[in-house]
């Protein structure tokens, strides 16, 4: 053996039924040495902080349970700490309050309920989602029966069934639609209604255009025409 293996070797103590001759013995206190110290403190936390994961079944979470036990040395309260932690981690809260209703709530009886619970959720999920695809599909139905073409005024499904395709606007001239629905048409319309007024209004603003009110005022004023004072009296109009 290496210097460093002697010392090590030196240290080991053995029981009345072991011995330093025996090559046996020797090497398990060896593999002892060599083997990581185990942190029981360490690992019982990891076990009591596990909680099941959101996509995580029941029975993947109690495997993950009882492997992180086994580094715990609970000796026969494995089983009861096991039950404890997996009530206590799991997610659906619902469950959680009737298996705290249970006093004497074994492992198993523990595992039973919540796999039937998981068994459950996951059949009202597809019926659900189910019912609301039957639901759309319905509702795009009768979305499609209620809409009318805006080509041909007409219920029909896709363009190319629409029989105003390749058709001429008597109104607008234009193609691929009827009179009946013409757009064109309903804008001019629209148009001419903002800027038309009643005959009534037509007349009163003729009047006001083409109208003006003259006042005079009159003053005398003298020309000489051929040599000859004239008198004139001369009106000064102005607008108003």
């Amino acid at each position: 053996m290496e210097d460093g293996a002697v010392d090590i070797f030196e240290t080991f103590q053995y029981s009345e039924d072991e011995s330093a001759e025996k090559f046996e013995d020797v090497i398990k206190k060896f593999e002892q040495y060599c083997q990581p110290r185990q942190n029981v403190v360490f690992d019982r936390f990891k076990f009591f902080s596990r909680s099941q994961d959101k996509d995580e079944t029941v029975d993947k979470y109690v495997t993950e349970l009882k492997k992180l036990s086994s580094q715990c040395n609970f000796g026969e309260q494995t089983e009861f700490l096991i039950r404890e932690r997996s009530v206590l981690g799991i997610n659906d809260k619902t469950v959680q309050e009737r298996l705290l209703r249970d006093a004497d709530l074994k492992l198993a009886k523990a595992l039973d309920y919540c796999r039937s619970s998981e068994a459950s959720r996951k059949q009202v999920i597809e019926i659900t989602g189910s019912s609301a695809r039957e639901a759309s599909i319905v509702n795009k139905e009768k979305n499609k029966a209620k809409s009318k073409s805006k080509k041909c005024g007409f219920n029909h499904d896709g363009e190319k069934k629409c029989p105003a395709m390749g058709k001429t606007c008597l109104k607008c001239k234009k193609k691929n639609h009827f009179a009946g629905v013409c757009e064109n048409q309903k804008r001019v319309k629209e148009i001419r209604e903002e800027n038309d007024f009643p005959e009534e209004d037509q007349d009163i603003l003729a009047v006001r255009k083409q109208t003006k009110v003259v006042s005079a005022i009159a003053r005398n004023e003298i020309l000489h025409i051929n040599g000859k004072p004239i008198s004139f009296k001369i009106a000064i109009q102005g607008r108003r």
